[in-house]
């Protein structure tokens, strides 16, 4: 019996909460990683000065928006490909792969050029001047240049994620980073590039990667591959994946945008708020990996189960993973807290940006085992390809709720940058009663694969 196989046997008929902790466990090591490499940027870049630190924060956003795309497809072809695998489709998951990968080499390449050119106008428009504004276009420039490495390793990891193999992504990351760890310092200080160093790094190192991933995918194999006789436009797989990846991107981008906005009103608090809002988001990353990796397993092991039938057993997966969520999130929660200080020293000295970052990661505290329900909501509905509903939470959280109560906060209290905190925790109690209403009206288990 091939891996492949076995995996599905797992998905279909084994313990879910087993199924859904071996899946996991790879997505959440694979998320550790990630955040080594963001803490690898802010250690290095923290010791240049904060301004330096704030800019690498500021321009996430920013290149969230332009990977929203790419992120939003993914989830589309990782929902179709798992129910193709587990309806027995395995040439259709095939189709899809190879059609996502020309839609993803093109789309790549078209917003690295669109996107380098309109750096300076957009971190303009975003409200930077001064030296914040200098290190910022320094770094997104170049950043750009990664748009179609990036674009395809999301092909990759749709593919291997949609087949339930979540290890191999995690191993070529995992590289990546290290690869990363050890170009930071020699590009930043060795070549004296500052800022612009850490941006080289960033790209070189998956670019590095990328070739070894391009290998796997166009190497024929039993479980799925792109098939270089079908490196044409297929209409009908296409049309199934933008049917489910437009309203996914769409979510994305709202979702960016919406933390675009968020940065503009933290700016206007000051630098020192800047560098606290991303040394803490940073921090706090460490955190959330069980959720994130909770979600993207959840997205796989539902897709699977819709696709061959077993409605009631996805249904049932929902529950299990935003319990196990909750739990982990919440133990880590009380260490994070517990901690917190010792940690924000590490990368930040001035006074004044410690006591901001206390403050906001106190707040955080008490957000992180929402979380942990929230990420299992939008696997649930990625996984069963139902992105409405991913757009509809995440239009609501932010656009609806937080930006919002973040406005009232700032003219009509004097809560300062702590109302954005409490904004945080605000939107995410009324998202998290809203989806598992929807969750409880059960119209997201239909299948959503069009043969």
């Amino acid at each position: 019996m091939s891996r492949t196989q076995q995996r599905k046997d797992m998905i279909l008929q084994g313990s879910s909460l087993k199924a859904l902790v071996t899946l996991s466990i790879p997505l959440m090591v694979g998320n550790l990683i990630q955040t080594l490499y963001n803490l690898t940027d802010a250690y290095f870049v923290g010791k240049l000065g904060y301004i330096q630190f704030s800019a690498i924060s500021y321009i996430w956003p920013i290149t969230f928006i332009f990977l929203a795309f790419s992120i939003g497809m993914s989830s589309a072809a990782t929902s179709l490909i798992a129910q193709s695998i587990g309806k027995n489709e395995h040439k259709n998951a095939v189709t899809l792969a190879t059609q996502f990968f020309i839609i993803s080499l093109i789309a790549g390449t078209i917003f690295a050029v669109i996107g380098s050119a309109m750096t300076p106008f957009i971190i303009r428009l975003m409200g930077a001047e001064g030296a914040l504004f200098d290190y910022s276009v320094a770094y997104l420039k170049i950043v750009f240049y990664e748009m179609p490495i990036l674009f395809l390793f999301h092909v990759y990891k749709a593919m291997r994620e949609g087949i339930g193999d979540t290890k191999t992504p995690t191993f070529y990351l995992g590289i990546s980073v290290v690869l990363n760890m050890l170009l930071d310092p020699l590009f930043i200080f060795t070549f004296n590039m500052g800022v612009e160093g850490a941006a080289y790094a960033t790209v070189l190192s998956k670019l590095l990667v990328m070739g070894f991933m391009l290998y796997e995918m166009f190497k024929p194999n039993d479980s799925l591959y792109i098939a270089l006789d079908q490196l044409k436009v297929s209409i009908k797989s296409m049309k199934n994946l933008f049917e489910i990846g437009i309203p996914a991107s769409v979510g994305q981008t709202v979702s960016a945008l919406g933390f675009a906005v968020m940065s503009s009103y933290v700016v206007s608090y000051g630098d020192p708020t800047v560098a606290a809002f991303g040394l803490g988001n940073r921090i706090t990353s460490l955190v959330m990996m069980p959720a994130f990796g909770l979600g993207a397993a959840l997205a796989t092991f539902v897709g699977i189960n819709i696709g061959a039938g077993q409605y009631e057993r996805a249904n049932k997966s929902v529950f299990t993973a935003m319990s196990l969520g909750f739990g982990l999130l919440s133990i880590g929660s009380v260490i994070l807290y517990i901690f917190r200080i010792p940690l924000i020293r590490l990368f930040i000295s001035d006074p004044h940006v410690i006591d901001l970052s206390d403050r906001y990661m106190t707040v955080l505290a008490f957000v992180f085992p929402l979380m942990a329900i929230i990420q299992a909501l939008l696997g649930a509905f990625s996984g069963s390809g139902h992105s409405l509903y991913v757009l509809f939470l995440t239009l609501s959280r932010l656009w609806l709720l937080r930006i919002p109560m973040i406005l009232w906060a700032k003219n009509y209290t004097n809560l300062g940058s702590d109302g954005v905190w409490y904004a945080m925790l605000v939107s995410n109690v009324i998202v998290c009663i809203v989806g598992i209403f929807i969750v409880l009206q059960g119209k997201w288990l239909r299948p959503t694969l069009k043969l």
